[in-house]
């Protein structure tokens, strides 16, 4: 028989800007979630422990070993948080200006609900208003950028 090879998710690349004006530690985290539970959408990068995903390679379908709606609503990019010293970027600051641009692989479904985003840091925030919705493509990547000046963390698009 033959086998036919496609993609299963597609790839989240998320621009952090540092427009403070003064160098920062790089956030503990970052995430984009959804504020309410999706009856249609579904998105998951791996937040939230030790929850699984499988996919059924036959069908396409996802399913979680949770039922916490929360945890298919998000993609979470741990990036410095105190102890996790074997993350790449642990420890390490954004210069004044700077910005840095992290990649996550994600399955979901193909629409993608309207996102808020959200910094853990010494100054944690979240966005006042979310992303708006998206349809995607398995096999793409898709930009977003998130800016935080100081005081408020808002989209970059």
């Amino acid at each position: 028989g033959s086998m036919a090879f496609e993609h299963m998710g597609w790839v989240l690349a998320l621009t952090f800007t540092n427009s403070s004006g003064a160098e920062m530690d790089l956030p503990t985290s970052l995430r984009l979630e959804y504020d309410s539970e999706s009856p249609t959408s579904f998105i998951w990068n791996g937040y939230h422990g030790f929850n699984t995903v499988k996919t059924d390679l036959n069908s396409g379908t996802a399913s979680s070993s949770t039922s916490g709606w929360d945890s298919k609503a998000c993609v979470h990019f741990v990036i410095n948080i105190a102890g996790y010293n074997w993350l790449p970027l642990y420890g390490q600051k954004l210069a004044a200006g700077a910005s840095i641009t992290l990649y996550r692989w994600v399955i979901s479904t193909p629409q993608i609900e309207p996102m808020r985003g959200y910094m853990s840091a010494a100054s944690s925030a979240q966005t006042a208003t979310p992303l708006r919705a998206k349809t995607v493509e398995k096999g793409k990547v898709y930009h977003v950028g998130l800016e935080w000046d100081g005081t408020t963390l808002q989209w970059r698009e």
